[in-house]
């Protein structure tokens, strides 16, 4: 586990997530509001096109999110859950901003 974690951390570090904005789609909210399913990506240049890398399976390796076919499981109510996803990957990346990991809800 704790290898997997190290090749979350490298493959997480590529993406430069102080410096790029992360989009975000919340699939999917149970009922009682209290659980969310997100999907995490990145938009890359590719052959002069734009695309989106996925970080789902990175980020619920290092952050221990169950990854499920909607998205990360997040308990909690509010959007201020995908803000609370993103503070905690920014602490374990330890990356050093002092500003907040840029998102954008689609």
């Amino acid at each position: 586990m704790k290898r997997e974690k190290e090749r979350a951390i490298e493959r997480l570090k590529k993406h430069d997530l102080s410096n790029n904005c992360v989009v975000v789609n919340i699939t999917k909210v149970n009922r009682m509001n209290s659980v969310r399913y997100m999907k995490f990506y990145i938009p890359e240049k590719y052959n002069d096109k734009i695309r989106l890398s996925w970080l789902d399976y990175d980020i619920s390796t290092l952050l221990e999110y169950k990854n499920t076919v909607h998205g990360l499981r997040v308990s909690g109510g509010g959007m201020d859950m995908v803000f609370h996803v993103l503070d905690h990957l920014k602490h374990e990346l330890k990356l050093n901003t002092d500003r907040d990991i840029e998102y954008q809800l689609v």
